[in-house]
């Protein structure tokens, strides 16, 4: 018992803990920012996956000297638990969207930071760094190449639809014009809105509008977004796929 309690409370190792811990942060910010940056959800949870893993994983470090504790000491066991964990919570990033299933790459990309947050509790840091290197160079290389295979596959480019949310915050009392730009402009662009919430907060006019347009419609969504943001008494306005 001595031993376990000197384990508990000792702070010998906290340094270094604390070195690993951020580490894993970073290298999960790594992934998160790429998913963001690319439109996909999910870049705070990779985040969490990958810290977490490592703070599952560095527990079973903590009773390494306690030979009464030797059941519960299987860092391998841990691991499996740790990676049947994130299964369940990749599953939530999946949907089914008609034909077709969205968000596979995104739960895949979870998965593979719960590895990352794994290896960060062991010796080396080069194992996650090129973990994670090797995840992002996947999300960002291999798109194109599938992209061109599938083009290929069929002999024209598919036109991919895509989901998103428009929000704009502005005046009240240029919500009416505001309103009737996003829909001329938008249909305009062949763009299809689905719906369109008003509400109010702290005397500004929050705009969200769901919308679907085809995968090659992103810069010109874009200009929207960027002439939109000019126009008087719209204080932001963006977008981001759903």
């Amino acid at each position: 018992m001595e031993q376990l309690l000197h384990n508990l409370f000792n702070f010998d190792g906290v340094t270094e803990f604390l070195i690993r811990a951020a580490f894993a942060i970073l290298l999960g910010s790594l992934i998160g920012f790429e998913r963001q940056w690319t439109r996909h959800p999910a870049g705070i949870t990779n985040i969490l996956v990958c810290i977490g893993s490592f703070f599952f994983t560095s527990f079973s470090f903590i009773f390494t000297t306690d030979p009464l504790l030797k059941d519960i000491r299987d860092i391998t066991r841990v691991a499996a638990q740790v990676v049947t964990g994130i299964g369940f919570l990749g599953a939530g990033v999946i949907m089914k969207q008609g034909s077709s299933i969205k968000g596979l790459n995104t739960a895949a990309t979870v998965w593979c930071s719960g590895s990352v947050g794994i290896l960060c509790a062991f010796g080396n840091l080069w194992l996650p760094t090129i973990a994670t290197l090797s995840i992002v160079f996947v999300n960002v290389g291999f798109k194109p190449i599938e992209r061109r295979i599938r083009e290929h596959r069929t002999g024209e480019a598919e036109k991919e639809e895509q989901e998103g949310l428009i929000r704009i915050i502005c005046d009240p009392d240029r919500e009416f014009y505001v309103r009737s730009l996003l829909m001329q402009m938008v249909a305009a662009e062949s763009i299809v809105l689905r719906n369109l919430q008003t509400s109010e907060t702290e005397g500004k006019i929050k705009l969200k509008a769901t919308f679907v347009m085809e995968a090659s419609q992103e810069e010109t969504l874009e200009k929207i977004i960027a002439r939109l943001s000019v126009e008087p008494g719209i204080l932001s306005a963006g977008w981001f796929e759903l």
